[in-house]
């Protein structure tokens, strides 16, 4: 039986590996990386991933997993804070956008390099088509719960507009917010300032609030 500072480093070995899952993933995507450079980039034997995870599929789940509750719970606490704040009638397409815009960032920028890697990850998810059912099951759910509140919040507002119209909108800021935590560098100035990150957040708000009450 294994001793309490055995099952220290045996934990310690497994958070080792997850980063350096999260780290590589988030660099070259799910098809890029193999158990093998992964357990190079931790510095541990291939045989300790296989012990913790069985396979890369069930590492890239677990990857995923850690981090996808609180960012769901943030987005959706953001939203209803908002709407607690400000009142029902009160919010404005303006606020919504703004809401789920600022989560995504500060989930980028401001949490630390897991949640930066993560934020980097999240722009690969799209490429994995026909398996992303498989592996990402916990993310799909929160995603879909998500979207299903924000789009409901933002059709109270616009209720001229079908709910289809809206969630096609809504999709396109999914997207675009995607692309951007895939390559900020190509954002001038850079996200990483808060002068960048407000300049940004200013425009997307304006950019996709316009979007949205177009007939």
């Amino acid at each position: 039986m294994p001793t309490k500072r055995e099952k220290s480093g045996i934990a310690r070995g497994k958070e080792a590996i997850l980063d350096a899952a999260e780290e590589l993933f988030s660099r070259y995507g799910y098809h890029g990386v193999s158990l093998r450079d992964i357990t190079k980039q931790a510095n541990f034997e291939l045989g300790l991933a296989s012990y913790h995870f069985g396979t890369k599929d069930e590492l890239f789940r677990q990857v995923v997993d850690r981090r996808v509750e609180e960012f769901k719970e943030t987005r959706i606490r953001r939203l209803d804070d908002l709407i607690e704040a400000k009142g029902r009638d009160s919010v404005t397409v303006e606020d919504i956008v703004g809401a789920f815009i600022r989560v995504r960032l500060e989930f980028m920028f401001d949490k630390g390099p897991g949640w930066a890697r993560y934020s980097r990850l999240s722009h690969h998810f799209l490429a994995l088509e026909e398996q992303r059912g498989a592996l990402m099951g916990s993310e799909q759910d929160a995603g879909r719960f998500v979207f299903a509140r924000y789009v409901s919040a933002l059709h109270a507002i616009l209720p001229q507009h079908s709910r289809e119209q809206i969630e096609r909108r809504f999709n396109f800021l999914r997207l675009t917010l995607s692309g951007i935590v895939g390559s900020p560098e190509l954002i001038a100035p850079p996200p990483r300032t808060r002068r960048g990150r407000d300049l940004l957040v200013n425009d997307l708000v304006a950019f996709f609030a316009a979007g949205f009450r177009v007939p």
